[in-house]
């Protein structure tokens, strides 16, 4: 496994990933929006907007998006890393990382090994921790924070950015 940038090479399995995953959920975390875009060339061009302050969408905060894919160019996950959290839903309740993986590829460790893909890219950008989330209740996600270091600090509180609670760590990197 490894972890490629969104590119038109893969336009038939990202549009696939997108279909695959609506069917389990309309929001597709750690996705940068995907299920916004019906072109796999537009969400590119968004993920690539994300990477630069200069033509970054309103209301949103540097990041980068990437696809982990296998050998056979399958995208098992997707992961978003912000560079800061300096934004008040993210400071609260995104945190620097968001991810999912695959609805048919679930249950099969993907997302520690994505997950520890990414944190060496947090390194990369210089972050000496990281905040994750999870909704309560998100077993599968928690299991995976903790596997790859992350320390509980609290829930948080419910508002209007979040219809419920969720659980916040740290990793230290």
């Amino acid at each position: 496994m490894r972890l490629i940038r969104p590119a038109m090479t893969y336009a038939s399995e990202i549009m696939a990933y997108r279909t695959e995953s609506l069917e389990v959920d309309p929001e597709i975390p750690g996705s940068s929006e995907l299920p916004d875009f019906e072109s796999p060339a537009e969400w590119i061009a968004h993920c690539e907007s994300l990477t630069d302050s200069a033509t970054l969408p309103p209301d949103h905060v540097e990041a980068d998006e990437w696809m982990m894919v296998d050998d056979d160019s399958r995208i098992a996950g997707v992961i978003n890393i912000r560079h800061h959290i300096d934004h008040p839903y993210l400071a609260e309740w995104g945190g620097h990382i968001g991810y999912s993986i695959r609805p048919g590829e679930r249950g099969r460790g993907y997302a520690k090994v994505q997950l520890t893909l990414a944190l060496d890219k947090c390194r990369d950008l210089g972050l000496d921790r990281v905040l994750l989330t999870c909704d309560l209740g998100n077993e599968p996600s928690r299991r995976t924070i903790l596997s790859c270091g992350g320390v509980f600090e609290r829930m948080t509180v419910i508002g209007p950015e979040h219809p419920g609670p969720m659980e916040r760590y740290w990793i230290t990197l």
